[in-house]
């Protein structure tokens, strides 16, 4: 009996500890039993895919390629849109769909060369118009230069060109577009490489001073509706850490102004008149293409009837009247010519006709600059 009851307090000991609530350890917090479901729940997450990440759309449009470019952009409103860095580091183009089939020519202006005084000298590599076409695959945008169009009555008109309506069109560089804003019409490209490529021609076109395998900054970029323009300086590179004096900065200007939609109207050359000449082609329905000369002209009645002079803040005012005197003295031959308004005028600075956006190297002015009197023009 004695036996019994030993083991039935020895089995309700054990029951009882089991069943008895169970007290924490010291420093320990109790844990607390997960809710019902819960355990289920994270057994069924720990089997499920985990999803794949979603992918950055590219860009649709130049404001979106800038904002994603996570660099600093000022825009100049143009007839093709520019945006560069603050440090012009960089410069880029949106090209508009709009405008991609006017014509703009460049314009090289020499500013002088370090250790002398400012100069103003065209070095311009060569006259041409330039423009923008679609390549062929449509994958690249591919800058032109625009090559003379043929009548239609010509003899050899059957074997022209279909693209240019004359000869064969080639093409200066290939661009490959950084964003094609389908819905503003506008291809964005990077224009820097192709810029800074001009020192190379002020090198050859200067023969006053020397720059070649250079370093070329911008500093600074203006921008109008027909025009925009580059100040630009460019030092040839050297291993030595201080350069000879052949190896001189130079400073130019690089402008692109636009072409207006109406051309102008040329005269044949004439020999007795000391003047530069144009060479096109003339043919007929009856016979081949022959070279003849003719000269550009200005189209006055495009120009209000005025053909104007600006005197450049670099000439000293001492020579204003002179000049002055001198530019309108030709009002005697364009009278004689049915000029009877005397349509040259000349603006100095301070006059009423004179432009506020003037800057010098812009291709829109014709100006009279005062040149290194220490260095020969020719």
């Amino acid at each position: 009996q004695d036996t019994r009851m030993k083991d039935t307090l020895s089995d309700n000991s054990v029951e009882g500890q089991k069943n008895a609530p169970q007290t924490p350890k010291p420093g320990r917090k109790p844990k607390k039993a997960p809710p019902k479901g819960e355990t289920k729940k994270k057994s069924e997450a720990k089997t499920q895919p985990k999803k794949k990440p979603k992918k950055k759309q590219p860009p649709r449009s130049v404001a979106e390629w800038i904002k994603a470019s996570k660099k600093s952009y000022r825009r100049l409103r143009t007839f093709h849109d520019l945006y560069y860095r603050k440090d012009c580091a960089q410069v880029l183009m949106a090209v508009k769909r709009s405008n991609m089939d006017r014509i703009f020519f460049p314009q090289l202006t020499l500013r002088g060369l370090e250790g002398r005084l400012p100069d103003m000298w065209d070095a311009t590599p060569k006259h041409t118009g330039l423009s923008f076409r679609v390549s062929p695959n449509g994958r690249s945008l591919l800058l032109v230069e625009n090559q003379p169009a043929g009548s239609k009555i010509d003899l050899a008109s059957s074997i022209y060109s279909k693209a240019t309506g004359g000869t064969n069109e080639g093409f200066i560089r290939m661009f490959q577009p950084l964003v094609i804003d389908k819905k503003q019409g506008e291809t964005l490209i990077d224009l820097t490489a192709w810029l800074f490529g001009f020192s190379n021609y002020a090198f050859k076109a200067n023969q006053r001073g020397g720059m070649g395998s250079q370093m070329t900054i911008i500093e600074d970029i203006k921008a109008y509706p027909q025009n925009f323009l580059f100040r630009m300086a460019a030092q040839r590179r050297s291993s030595e850490p201080l350069k000879t004096h052949s190896n001189p900065t130079i400073y130019f200007t690089l402008a692109f102004c636009l072409l207006p939609q109406i051309p102008m109207i040329p005269r044949m050359a004439d020999r007795r008149v000391g003047y530069f000449t144009t060479r096109i082609n003339v043919a007929g329905p009856k016979s081949v293409g022959v070279n003849e000369y003719v000269i550009n002209r200005l189209n006055l009645m495009r120009r209000n009837n005025e053909i104007v002079y600006l005197i450049d803040r670099s000439v000293p005012e001492l020579f204003w009247p002179t000049i002055k005197k001198g530019v309108t003295a030709w009002n005697k031959a364009f009278k004689h010519a049915g000029f009877g308004n005397e349509p040259v005028k000349c603006y100095a600075r301070g006059d009423t006709g004179f432009p506020d956006d003037y800057q010098p190297g812009d291709a829109r002015w014709n100006a009279i600059f005062m040149t290194d009197p220490f260095i020969s023009v020719y």
